[in-house]
């Protein structure tokens, strides 16, 4: 399981209210099988996430292609990783290959 902290939502100018701690279920990552979270996610990463409960907790999914990993850096050197095949990040300065769950629009997200 992975826990995020949801920044902002949306199609919509209201802000988040109470808890914006929310997890993500290691079956609620990619419709193809995932053992591990670090596969798909790192500490740091920008995420955009669809809410599926918000009872008992905020509860998101990844699961759909528009889904995913938006922004990413490099954990060696903070350069941002551009993409490298469809699950796949690099890093254009130390070359450090890593697997994400990146989302189809990754790196062309306006924050």
């Amino acid at each position: 399981m992975a826990t995020a902290t949801a920044i902002a939502t949306e199609g919509t100018s209201r802000d988040i209210g109470s808890s914006t701690v929310a997890t993500i279920h290691v079956s609620k990552i990619s419709p193809d099988y995932t053992d591990n979270v670090a596969d798909e996610f790192r500490k740091g990463d920008l995420v955009r996430g669809k809410v599926i409960s918000v009872k008992p907790s905020l509860q998101i999914t990844t699961k759909e292609a528009h889904l995913g990993v938006i922004r990413a850096q490099c954990g060696i050197c903070k350069s941002e990783l551009v993409p490298k095949g469809n699950k796949a990040l690099t890093c254009p300065k130390c070359r450090k290959t890593q697997p994400r769950k990146l989302a189809d629009d990754y790196g062309d997200v306006k924050i």
